[in-house]
């Protein structure tokens, strides 16, 4: 059998496994690869959700993990929705080897940091802004939607120490991700080269995996240009942007 009747209720979280369903994988992929090729904000919002991709990673590395029963219909499946973006992920990331997941992390979080700080820039410069007001800014400068969700965020006058956690954690991110591959990062500076490679058999930690992996990462890198070279400089490890300014 190709695939059972159903499958997306009765075998979700398999759809690679099952034959039949394989196609219809690729496909997505190739339409959410095409989505981000069109270099324009509604694209961009298209194929960058980052509060589900936030649900989604953090359901991976806490409940979907090597303990958990794929074949048990009965277990809840991306059950985690609306989780808190802004909290420390670092104690699940230690846990993960996942390269592309980490690398999806990393540069939500480094979207974050840059919303954040320039949620206060914005504020200092327009003091006594209202909700709605600072609501206008998000809606036409954020990077990320996760945003929209957090109005107690949007309502606070004082990002220092919001801007500092958000530094440090992408700093950490970064390291974990160069932890379990060092040639990821210096990649971003040559999208020619490993964003037209094929995928090959690799081991974890080579070049052959970053091949594999930029196919699935490099978009959320890459939009916007000026995001993939905050993730990936010195300045970010060194815990450098925006620490109380």
């Amino acid at each position: 059998m190709d695939a059972p009747p159903n499958p997306f209720e009765t075998v979700p979280g398999q759809l690679w496994y099952w034959k039949g369903t394989r196609p219809f994988m690729q496909r997505y992929h190739d339409l959410m690869s095409a989505t981000l090729n069109i270099r324009t904000g509604e694209a961009v919002e298209a194929g960058l959700k980052d509060q589900e991709a936030y649900d989604f990673i953090k359901w991976y590395a806490t409940v979907g993990t090597g303990s958990y029963d794929w074949h048990d219909m009965e277990l809840p499946f991306l059950n985690l929705h609306g989780e808190d973006a802004f909290e420390d992920f670092q104690e699940h990331a230690e846990k993960m080897n996942d390269l592309s997941q980490l690398v999806a992390m990393t540069n939500l979080k480094a979207r974050l940091l840059v919303d954040v700080k320039g949620l206060k820039e914005h504020v200092t410069r327009n003091p006594n802004l209202s909700y709605e007001e600072r609501m206008e800014w998000v809606r036409e400068e954020a990077l990320s939607d996760v945003l929209y969700g957090r109005r107690e965020i949007l309502e606070r006058d004082d990002f220092r120490d919001l801007v500092c956690d958000l530094s440090s954690q992408v700093a950490k991110l970064y390291r974990r991700v160069d932890q379990l591959n060092q040639h990821y990062w210096p990649a971003l500076d040559h999208p020619e080269r490993y964003g037209s490679a094929l995928p090959t058999l690799y081991t974890p930690g080579s070049c052959e995996e970053v091949i594999l992996v930029f196919r699935y990462t490099c978009y959320t890198c890459r939009i916007p240009v000026h995001l993939s070279f905050a993730v990936h400089t010195k300045a970010v490890v060194d815990n450098k942007i925006g620490g109380g300014s």
